[in-house]
């Protein structure tokens, strides 16, 4: 056995184990005969003269008897974990002297419990197993009425007294029965003003409710020296939502449950109070005050309470009426100097609004900074966590998994902190891997396992992003529907060939990850003529990337001409009208970070508007007046000009195009540092009549398919109809827009005189002609 101090009690029970396993003639010594042994302690031992064992027998009998109804039931428990162990295996010789690692793991966790006399206790070895007692000895106590769950509080209660790791236990230990002692320290007043607005959690923590966590250890230092000083000992916590606050609070409760740091924490109870509680109908003056009173005078009244208040910021303010100063948090202000144990947390922000604002208030409590954790201490946190989230879903979670949660909310959530953001990514893929068994209904499927796709997948259907953005972050090949790009682009927009590669390739670099860059994913600036499809290649990418041309952001800049514009995209300063608001541009970013935004007519702009897009393409991300961020690293930047520059002007010719030569017509517009931001500059030629032809075609197609399943009818139009549609439809002032006036000049305008007179339904199929008057519908005789 390893080299370990026991107790009288831990030693008696050791060698029954021992006599236990070697009766049954086990190879080894298992928990199940340690467990035999604790519950034989009370007829082991002379009880005429128990000596230094009567504390652990006591403790563990009331440990038993609290549990269930009937009294003495350890005989019922021995028995139940024999006959679930089973006959002896007359093959092994009769005696035992080593353990199976299953139990030297055991002597280990009962030595973490043990923190103040350095030696394990039969109470120790009994809170180790039951934190995982397995199938036989849940039998056992189950067959005498005891839910193992029932004995774990009880037992690190007991622990934590028998320990006297505080002084006033020490003292209430002296005044009545040891029994009494941990009630008190188990319960609260009842029908108390804590009792009814509070929350326990050390209790919670005692019966496997909290957790697990993975301990910040800098944080939980912090948080004791603080609780440990004689005066300003109330801490609170403050960072932003979703950096684990709350969890730091939990976590002390664990500690205290577990009996570590009983120099400072035995005895103590953390207790939660809720404002929400407090506050819920009050309906006359006076109500909350009663109660906050109340529960502050229960709480100094017993020097174990230590209460936490969530969100302490909510307490300025609480209860005030008009024409009155006192609220909440002057009620709480004499509580702390008469010497309260408070835990607060609060955001920064609010931190500062609210708490540094009041001087009195503020220089009672100890701020204790808590930090986003980095990529490292997220990933252990999410490891802590792993064995609560299969067991909840029915899942096998991967590491690759808990790295992707990690690693793709930092790159595309940049509105929430770790480690939140990565616990809800990976606890939703785990949702979304048990949807499949639920719906089988049947209880023989294989686990299920969450990888890293899974996580890419959970977050691309949450986030309304392409799949393949997602899976670029991720290590690994894959297979990109993003390859059919090009081949969507070609055949929706016709004329196009050289800027529809020249956009293709740049998406195609900018979601394979490879290059590393801090911007959007694409900055393009689109120049040529009217009607060209500069517009509506910038749609046809939104319908193909994120499912519908709807999820385009548009600003026509033709309306920011003016130099106080500017204000409508980021918001007005400090002082004037609508400050309160947030600009229009920041405000669609946040809404729709992943996005294909087109500002239209860039050229008509006041130059102030460039220099808001310097930052918005450089780093990725726009600031409004009040200080709220967009991320704009997953977005698509679309500039479209008429302006036309000559050519297909790149980024590199036309940086050198600018040191060797004066700037090309157009371009002299936007400022050099613009230029040098846009990652393609994209030239769109004019239409020649055979590019107005093909696009007549697909305007068409969807009209005369409708109009064959609605109306049964079939319409073609003669290659002379064609053409006149395509050389009409089609000006260089205007572009291709005048292809769809005349498409409903010629033929929806005659289609629809036929449909309201009936004519249509006297044949089946009808041919457009084009003659000296123009374009006729008439009857198909061929």
């Amino acid at each position: 056995m390893d080299t370990i101090r026991l107790t009288a009690g831990a030693s008696r029970s050791w060698d029954i184990a021992a006599e236990e396993a070697s009766r049954s003639r086990s190879r080894v010594i298992e928990k199940e005969h340690l467990f035999i042994g604790i519950m034989s302690l009370d007829k082991a031992v002379d009880t005429a003269d128990p000596g230094p064992i009567k504390a652990e027998m006591d403790a563990i009998r009331n440990v038993l008897e609290g549990a269930c109804d009937r009294p003495s039931p350890a005989a019922v428990i021995r028995r139940g974990v024999r006959k679930a162990l089973g006959s002896a295996d007359k093959s092994q010789e009769p005696r035992v002297f080593h353990r199976s690692e299953e139990c030297k793991a055991l002597f280990r966790r009962a030595g973490g419990l043990s923190y103040a006399r350095n030696e394990i206790s039969s109470l120790h070895l009994l809170a180790a197993i039951l934190e995982c007692p397995g199938p036989a000895i849940e039998a056992a106590l189950s067959g005498a009425g005891i839910d193992f769950r029932d004995m774990m509080e009880p037992a690190y209660a007991w622990i934590a007294i028998l320990e006297g790791g505080d002084k006033q236990f020490q003292r209430s230990m002296e005044k009545k029965e040891i029994s009494s002692a941990v009630n008190d320290w188990l319960g609260l007043k009842h029908g108390g003003y804590l009792e009814k607005h509070g929350r326990d959690l050390t209790r919670e923590a005692m019966a496997g409710r909290l957790g697990p966590f993975s301990e910040r250890k800098k944080e939980l230092l912090q948080l004791i020296q603080v609780l440990g000083r004689r005066a300003k000992n109330n801490p609170v916590l403050i960072g932003e939502a979703g950096v684990g606050k709350t969890a730091v609070v939990e976590a002390l409760a664990m500690r205290i449950a577990r009996g570590k740091d009983a120099h400072v924490l035995g005895g103590k109870r953390i207790i939660q109070l809720s404002m929400a509680s407090l506050v819920a109908n009050t309906k006359y003056r006076g109500d909350l005050e009663e109660r906050l009173t109340g529960v502050l005078d229960e709480a100094v009244a017993d020097p174990g309470i230590v209460l936490f208040i969530d969100e302490i910021h909510t307490v300025v303010g609480a209860g005030r009426s008009d024409g009155s100063a006192l609220d909440a948090s002057n009620i709480l202000k004499p509580y702390l100097v008469r010497g309260l144990r408070c835990i607060g947390t609060s955001t920064i922000a609010e931190y500062h609004r609210h708490i540094e604002a009041d001087p009195a208030l503020e220089r009672r409590f100890e701020t204790i900074l808590v930090e986003e954790p980095c990529r490292e201490e997220a990933l252990a946190m999410l490891g802590t966590l792993r064995p609560k989230l299969e067991e909840h879903h029915g899942v096998r979670i991967l590491d690759e998994a808990l790295e992707a949660s990690v690693d793709l909310s930092m790159r595309f959530d940049a509105e929430h902190m770790l480690p939140d953001k990565a616990v809800d990514l990976l606890d939703m893929a785990c949702s979304g891997a048990r949807i499949p068994v639920l719906s089988m209904g049947s209880m023989d499927e294989p686990r299920r396992q969450v990888d890293a796709r899974s996580i890419a997948e959970t977050l691309a259907g949450s986030a309304g992003m392409p799949l393949e953005l997602a899976a670029s972050h991720l290590e690994g090949p894959t297979t990109s529907r993003l390859l059919g790009l090009e081949g969507f682009l070609r055949g929706r927009l016709a004329g196009q060939e050289e800027a529809i590669a020249k956009v293709s390739k740049r998406l195609m670099v900018a979601y394979s990850g490879i290059e590393k860059r801090q911007g959007p994913l694409a900055v393009f600036l689109f120049t040529g003529p009217t009607g060209v499809g500069k517009t509506e290649t910038a749609r046809l990418l939104a319908e193909f990337l994120f499912g519908s041309p709807s999820e385009m952001i548009r600003l026509d800049l033709s309306e920011y001409s003016e130099e106080n514009s500017v204000a409508r995209l980021i918001g007005s300063p400090p002082g004037y009208i609508g400050y309160e608001e947030s600009g229009l541009l920041v405000r669609m970013l946040r809404a729709r970070p992943y996005t294909v935004a087109l500002f239209d007519e860039v050229e008509k702009a006041h130059p102030r508007v460039f220099d808001v897009f310097l930052q918005l393409f450089d780093e990725g991300r726009i600031t409004d007046s009040k200080g709220r961020t967009a991320d704009a690293r997953n977005a698509i930047f679309i500039l479209t000009s008429n302006l036309e520059p000559g050519g297909g002007v790149s980024y590199e010719e036309m940086e050198e195009g600018m040191k060797r030569r004066p700037r090309k017509k157009g371009l002299e517009t936007f400022k050099p540092e613009l230029i040098n931001r846009i990652d393609e500059i994209v030239s769109f030629r004019p239409l020649d009549v055979d590019a107005v032809r093909r696009l007549l075609r697909k305007t068409l197609t969807e009209t005369l398919a409708e109009l064959e399943r609605t109306h049964h009818v079939a319409l073609r139009l003669s290659d002379e109809a064609e053409d006149y549609l395509a050389r009409a439809g089609y000006s260089p002032e205007y572009g291709a827009r005048e292809l769809r006036r005349v498409v409903r000049q010629f033929i929806y305008v005659p289609l629809s005189r036929l449909i309201l007179t009936g004519e249509l339904k006297a044949h089946r199929r009808w041919l457009a002609v084009y003659d000296d008057d123009g374009i006729t519908i008439v009857p198909d005789e061929t």
